[in-house]
């Protein structure tokens, strides 16, 4: 609105700018090994993430006739004539499931097109920039403050796909526990995130062997059978296993803490706001739910707040409501209400 853009133009944004500029000096590459899988998922039909399926469902012919309609005495017949009334109604609710099941698979059919176009824009801009040394992202910022990468299609922000596709373009030694929280973060992708740490890292110990799997033979042994592999079955299949390479590769070089790493380890926040609010007012009850505290298992204040709202409700469903019910329309406005 105008008074927003008024008050941008008062006000002193080096900083914003900094922190913008700050952002879009990261350089990135892509991943050739997640983009060689997610090419053969594109030629072999292999639905997996964001990758569709590239057939279209079976679309039944639309009925060839409609049921007759109603008569004026409808109402009637349900007493005077019930079979009557029956076989009217099971017509029409056959032509109505028809017509809703094909209407479905029609919808679905258009929403597997702009979601194939959409993997193919992913895939086409990774191919382009698959040799590049470096790549950078420019930066805008919404209204709240949130920073975003300005190309709509593959970016570091964007789905499994995209993330999967980008890793940083310097590498950093992973030191004494990068490779404890590679595995951490696998677990996360496999939606294993509501466990500790150590539980977390355990699962990728106990995996170890579908983790080296997934790194020799990602379509398994023999890829015409088009098996669903471990790797598949995590909640983002691209990242993990891109996560499952690196943590390979780690094992394998002898020194751990001394490989180049390039993977990104999301850390997220819970629910940033109550975050702040929690910070702010010193709240270690607010802050426990957001996990500001420490803990051994992650908290979920929306959790938190559905068993408060349960509790409450009982509460209230056990209170005496104070009138008598025995005779319902003797009831005021203010009485029903209650």
């Amino acid at each position: 609105c105008q008074t927003q853009k008024e008050a941008l133009d008062l006000t002193d944004l080096t900083t914003a700018f900094a922190g913008l500029n700050s952002l879009g000096r990261v350089p990135w590459v892509i991943n050739k090994k997640i983009l060689e899988v997610a090419e053969h998922c594109w030629a072999n039909n292999i639905p997996l993430g964001d990758i569709p399926p590239q057939t279209d469902y079976d679309v039944p012919l639309p009925p060839e006739t409609s049921p007759d309609k109603f008569p004026p005495n409808m109402r009637e017949l349900k007493t005077t004539n019930p079979e009557l009334h029956a076989k009217y109604i099971d017509e029409f609710e056959e032509y109505r499931t028809m017509i809703q099941k094909r209407e479905r698979l029609l919808q679905r059919n258009m929403d597997l097109r702009s979601l194939r176009c959409s993997a193919i824009l992913k895939l086409e801009e990774a191919r382009q920039f698959k040799d590049f040394e470096a790549i950078y992202y420019p930066y805008n910022m919404d209204f709240r403050g949130r920073a975003y990468p300005i190309p709509p299609y593959l970016s570091n922000i964007g789905s499994d796909l995209c993330r999967g596709l980008l890793t940083f373009a310097e590498a950093k030694p992973l030191g004494p526990r990068g490779l404890y929280w590679l595995k951490v973060h696998l677990a996360n992708l496999g939606g294993n995130d509501k466990i500790t740490f150590d539980q977390r890292a355990q699962f990728t110990d106990d995996n170890m062997e579908n983790v080296r799997m997934a790194v020799t033979h990602p379509f398994g042994k023999n890829p015409e059978l088009k098996e669903t592999q471990w790797w598949m079955k995590l909640d983002d299949p691209f990242q993990g296993l891109a996560a499952c390479h690196e943590i390979v590769n780690a094992i394998d070089s002898g020194d751990p803490e001394s490989y180049m790493c390039s993977m990104p380890v999301h850390m997220d926040g819970s629910c940033n706001g109550l975050q702040h609010y929690a910070a702010l007012g010193l709240d270690t009850v607010g802050g426990a739910a957001v996990n500001l505290c420490n803990s051994d298992k992650p908290s979920d204040v929306y959790i938190g707040v559905m068993e408060e709202v349960i509790r409450l409700v009982a509460e209230e469903a056990e209170k005496d409501l104070g009138f008598d019910t025995s005779d319902p329309e003797k009831f005021t406005t203010e009485e029903m209400k209650a």
